[in-house]
């Protein structure tokens, strides 16, 4: 089973190029931050991050290591939306020292690659994302950093549509490099 992490500042791509991977069939986990997201916005009062960074980072490691718990190990691969690394990466933006079980969690649960994701040419902000774009610049670069420390070797996906984005990682992992976009579905390459 090899596990691969999409990773990135606000405005990558990396839901997009998540879905897109599921959607021709490859086993995809989706971003535990934007889940505990919404249960914060849905709550009254200042969300958790805004109170207590590391707490709500806590709370976001556990959530991914309950989303991998569940990776079906009969396939091949997966393909995971940002990686427990992540949550370390998040304490140093957010200025909080990471709690030393956070390290002995990323050294535990290791990744096969790193994706991260270069940004997409037109930056917005949202209700959800609103970090300007200097911010997510920072956060891009810890988060290479901090990858970079535990020893990985972030691969670098341009900004391309979602089609190539799909076929460079792909074609990274050297897994079906027959493979081929046609009429909207990714077909085998006649020989």
């Amino acid at each position: 089973m090899k596990k691969y992490v999409l990773t990135g500042g606000p405005c990558t791509g990396k839901t997009t190029t998540i879905n897109q991977l599921s959607k021709i069939g490859y086993q995809t986990i989706k971003e535990a931050a934007s889940i505990l997201v919404a249960e914060e916005f849905n709550k009254p009062g200042i969300p958790l991050w805004e109170k207590d960074a590391i707490a709500f980072q806590k709370k976001l490691i556990f959530k991914q290591l309950e989303f991998e718990s569940k990776i079906n190990t009969s396939d091949n691969s997966v393909f995971i939306d940002r990686g427990i690394i992540d949550t370390i990466a998040y304490c140093k933006i957010y200025n909080a020292v990471a709690p030393k079980e956070f390290y002995k969690i990323a050294e535990k649960n290791r990744y096969d690659k790193i994706f991260l994701l270069d940004f997409l040419e037109n930056y917005s902000t949202s209700f959800v994302r609103k970090e300007s774009k200097e911010k997510a610049l920072e956060i891009q670069n810890v988060l290479l950093s901090t990858y970079k420390k535990f020893g990985y070797k972030p691969i670098i996906v341009p900004n391309q549509n979602i089609i190539k984005r799909v076929d460079f990682i792909l074609k990274e992992i050297s897994y079906m490099p027959n493979l081929i976009w046609q009429n909207h579905t990714y077909k085998l390459k006649s020989r």
